[in-house]
């Protein structure tokens, strides 16, 4: 996973642009924002740690990990596994236009409480005992 790394050119190359970026000069954390006017992603590293997380443009406080809305396309089950960066270049790659489309004006309250439910079965799927 160390060697991996995102896959930007996947965003450029479907309208997005880069809107933001920070490194932190001590410990090589990082994030950087794309927009395409509509939704933002935004692609971190801390610790080591590497994710990717979506939000409307009018809804900024609301941040999605791309791994539940992976989740709701694939429908997947096991919501507890780690996503891979490889992984997550293959997902945005191949599913771009439907995670857009998932995100647009008409289907996005309908999006965000299907992954309201994924969180909380998450949620208990990495905290059976809570």
């Amino acid at each position: 996973m160390e060697n991996e790394t995102f896959k930007y050119d996947i965003l450029v190359s479907n309208g997005f642009k880069l809107i933001d970026k920070d490194t932190s000069e001590y410990f090589g954390d990082y994030y950087k924002t794309y927009s395409n006017g509509e939704i933002i992603i935004r692609f971190s590293s801390s610790q080591s740690f590497k994710s990717v997380d979506i939000s409307k443009v009018l809804d900024v406080s609301r941040w999605i990990d791309l791994a539940l809305i992976k989740a709701l396309i694939n429908d997947e089950q096991d919501l507890s596994k780690v996503t891979a960066v490889n992984e997550y270049n293959d997902f945005l790659e191949n599913h771009l236009p439907k995670i857009c489309d998932l995100l647009s004006k008409s289907n996005y309250y309908s999006t965000k409480k299907k992954i309201e439910k994924l969180e909380d079965k998450r949620a208990k799927q990495m905290f059976p005992n809570l």
